[in-house]
C-alpha cells in the first residue's frame, strides 16, 4: 500500500473499533474523552506505565500483547502514546520502540515509515474524531472561530484527554482549523495560558493543568490529574441574596487557592448577576461527584442551580487505572 492507502485503512479501523464500542454516545451523554483505556483491556492487551527514559512507550505483540508507556508524563501525553501503540496492534505491526518525535509528526504531511504513519492516523482518528469536538462544541457554545483561541483550544484538549499539540494537529486534521492557524496556536506559550487563567496567582509547577469549569460542564466528567488546578467560573445573582456554596468543596477535600467576584461596571448594571471565580486543588488521586448550589444561606429551600462534576483525578502508573478498578470490582 502507499501512503494514503496505509492512513485510509488505519482511520477506517479507528472508525470501525468506535462503532463497536458506541463511543460517540458515551461521549456525548457524559463529557470527557474516548475510554482508550477501556478498549484496550476489551481487547485483553497487557497495558503498564513503568518509569522510561527517552521513550513515551512501545508495542510488543509477543508472546502475548502488551503495551508499555511512560509513567513520567501527563496523563493527556499517556493517552496520546496508549493510542498509538493501540494502533500498532490494531493494525497488525511488529514490536515498535516510540521515541517522543510521534507527538510532533502529521501523517498527512510529512513522510516516514508507514507502519509509524498508519499507527499516527489511527491514534489522531481513534482518540479524537471529528464528533467529539463537535460534542464538545455543541456543549459550551464554541463555534468555528472559536479554534483560533488557544484558550479555547487548550480547554477543548483536556476535556477530550489530550494533549494540546495533538489537539491542535487534529483540528486541522478535521478541517477545523488551517495550517497559519495551528502555527500561531503552536507559537503560544502553554504556560502563559495557565497563568493568565490563574490572574495572577502563580502557578508553581508547570506541568500541572488549569481547568476552567462552568455551568456548561453540567453533569460531566473530568477527567484530569492529581495535582491540577480548577478554577470554578459561575454565575451568582448575589444581588438578590444568592451564593454559590463553593466552600462545600473543601469539606469534599479541595483546598481553595481563591475566590474572587468579578463586579461589573456601574453602567452595565447594579444589582445583576456576578462571575464568581474560585480556584481549588486536591491533593492525590480522587474518583467523587461533586454537586454544588446556589441558594440564598438563610433559606434553605431556595435553591435556584446546582452544577454536578465527576472528578476522576489520576496518575497512571503499573497496571492501568481501568484494570485496576475491574479487578477490584471482580469484572
Amino acid at each position: 500500500m502507499n501512503r494514503w492507502e496505509t492512513i485510509l485503512e488505519a482511520v477506517t479501523e479507528a472508525k470501525r473499533i468506535h462503532n463497536s464500542l458506541d463511543s460517540e454516545a458515551s461521549v456525548r451523554a457524559k463529557g470527557g474523552g474516548v475510554d482508550i483505556f477501556g478498549a484496550i483491556r476489551s481487547r485483553e492487551i497487557e497495558l503498564l506505565f513503568e518509569p522510561l527514559e527517552k521513550l513515551l512507550g512501545g508495542y510488543f505483540p509477543e508472546p502475548r500483547p502488551g503495551i508499555l508507556v511512560t509513567s513520567e508524563r501527563s496523563l493527556a501525553i499517556q493517552r496520546v502514546t496508549v493510542a498509538h501503540e493501540f494502533g500498532h496492534h490494531v493494525l497488525g505491526h511488529p514490536a515498535s520502540l516510540d521515541p517522543i518525535e510521534i507527538l510532533a509528526r502529521d501523517p498527512k504531511v510529512r513522510t516516514y515509515d508507514l507502519n509509524e504513519t498508519a499507527a499516527d492516523a489511527f491514534a489522531g482518528d481513534f482518540l479524537l474524531p471529528y464528533w467529539i469536538f463537535e460534542s464538545h462544541a455543541e456543549r459550551h457554545g464554541w463555534d468555528a472561530d472559536s479554534f483560533s483561541d488557544p484558550f479555547v483550544v487548550y480547554q477543548l484538549s483536556l476535556r477530550v484527554g489530550a494533549s494540546f499539540e495533538a489537539t491542535a494537529r487534529q483540528l486541522v486534521s478535521n478541517d477545523s482549523i488551517d495550517r497559519a492557524t495551528l502555527k500561531k496556536l503552536l507559537d503560544v506559550s502553554r504556560s502563559s495560558i495557565k497563568q493568565a487563567l490563574l490572574k495572577g496567582h502563580k502557578l508553581e509547577h508547570l506541568r500541572r493543568d488549569v481547568w476552567l469549569l462552568t455551568e456548561k460542564d453540567q453533569g460531566t466528567i473530568i477527567q484530569g490529574g492529581p495535582d491540577d488546578v480548577f478554577i470554578f467560573q459561575l454565575k451568582q445573582n448575589s444581588g438578590a441574596g444568592y451564593l454559590w456554596s463553593l466552600e462545600d468543596l473543601e469539606d469534599l477535600g479541595f483546598s481553595v487557592m481563591f475566590d474572587t467576584v468579578d463586579v461589573p461596571d456601574a453602567e452595565v448594571g447594579v444589582g445583576g448577576p456576578v462571575d464568581r471565580l474560585t480556584a481549588a486543588t486536591v491533593t492525590g488521586e480522587t474518583m467523587q461527584n461533586v454537586t454544588l448550589t446556589e441558594s440564598q444561606p438563610w433559606n434553605q429551600d431556595s435553591i435556584s442551580k446546582t452544577l454536578d462534576l465527576n472528578f476522576d483525578l489520576f496518575k497512571e502508573k503499573g497496571q492501568s487505572q481501568n484494570q485496576r478498578r475491574a479487578i477490584a470490582a471482580g469484572v
